[in-house]
């Protein structure tokens, strides 16, 4: 498993990036999480009809929606302490700014997911020599 699965969890969700066996349980229990298909087919959704990371209204509530759903998983892999899961541990060094960086695109993608379009556009440079 790529550490830099851990730092998209931890930006996705907002979790401690150092606290890697709360990331690992999530990582190790997504396969296992019912998806189903939206009704026009385009998007999976998930089977429980619990809200997304794009579609939540805020990362508190995705995470939580994401958390219930791995502890609902119809497998249960049991990440403390598990010796198999060291090197893992003992080579994730989260790096906060790439982390920021994964969060600011995140919550972009969900503000055009819910929305449509940015609140305001970027100011074109030009455009601000001539202002």
């Amino acid at each position: 498993m790529p550490t830099i699965a851990l730092d998209w969890r931890a930006a996705e969700y907002g979790i401690d990036p150092t606290d890697t066996d709360t990331l690992l349980e999530i990582l190790l229990h997504e396969p296992f999480m019912e998806l189903a298909e939206d009704e026009d087919g385009q998007r999976p959704r998930w089977a429980d009809g619990s809200v997304d990371l794009l579609t939540a209204e805020n990362t508190t509530i995705a995470r939580e929606a994401h958390v219930a759903r791995a502890k609902a998983s119809r497998v249960r892999i049991d990440v403390r302490n598990a010796a198999g899961l060291a090197p893992i541990r003992a080579t994730h060094q989260p790096d906060p700014d790439r982390i920021r960086a994964m969060r600011e695109a995140i919550d972009t993608t969900r503000w055009l997911t819910k929305y449509g379009d940015l609140p305001a556009r970027p100011l074109d440079p030009l455009e601000a020599r001539r202002a």
